[in-house]
């Protein structure tokens, strides 16, 4: 996935009051507020206009970019033993490397394992570089976290600045049941109603095991190709 960022935010300190909701759905922590005027660290920002749309004193417009910006996190292709890590990454998560994972910017699910696997420790820090969450901020939230747990890490909540102290936004969103994760208490509970969750996870672990040896296929015929 390449995210292209198209426009940016510009504050009118004329306007601006200090009240630190932009900063608060900032999902990259690019906005901080000095002096109580509002800031955009523009490295950071992915232009996904939640400033522009919550300022509640119209502070904030659109400029359009003479030319975009491009977000693009490298997977190291090269390196079988990394892409070795990053499937096993994403079956612990339950995710197809290939799944696009934020519908909005088309990031895949190796994207996002990619930039855990290098270390990038905050969801904050991961929206910057790797794209996701620069558009409805919510449903790529579920399989991002899925990540983070299956690398065994909790993720730090990275806080944007409001005169020089650290505050807390607001743009998480916390896991979500899905089938794997429904408690034996409630399908034993509901399966007797006709549900039939143990029906559901065998089917979907058939598919995904299908759609893994196509992947294993698919990478041997390239690697044959190659020589």
């Amino acid at each position: 996935m390449v995210g292209i960022v198209n426009e940016i935010p510009r504050v009118d300190p004329n306007r601006c009051i200090g009240c630190t909701i932009c900063g608060s759905v900032c999902p990259t922590v690019a906005i901080s507020v000095v002096n109580r005027k509002a800031v955009v660290d523009y490295s950071r920002c992915t232009g996904c206009r939640a400033c522009f749309e919550r300022c509640p004193e119209d502070a904030i417009t659109m400029e359009k970019l003479p030319k975009p910006r491009l977000i693009q996190y490298k997977i190291r292709e090269d390196d079988p033993e990394n892409l070795k890590k990053i499937d096993e990454l994403c079956r612990r998560a339950g995710l197809h490397p290939e799944q696009i994972i934020c519908f909005c910017t088309s990031t895949r699910a190796k994207e996002v394992a990619q930039a855990i696997l290098d270390g990038v420790k905050t969801i904050e820090d991961l929206a910057a570089l790797v794209g996701v969450r620069s558009g409805c901020k919510v449903e790529c939230m579920e399989p991002i976290q899925r990540l983070y747990e299956a690398a065994g890490i909790k993720p730090e909540r990275k806080p944007f600045m409001w005169n020089g102290k650290p505050m807390q936004g607001y743009q998480w969103y916390w896991n979500i049941v899905y089938t794997f994760r429904i408690p034996e208490k409630v399908k034993v509970k509901y399966e007797k109603f006709g549900y039939r969750f143990s029906d559901d996870e065998r089917v979907i672990t058939e598919i995904v095991e299908q759609e893994w040896e196509k992947i294993k296929e698919a990478k041997i015929i390239n690697r044959s190709l190659s020589k």
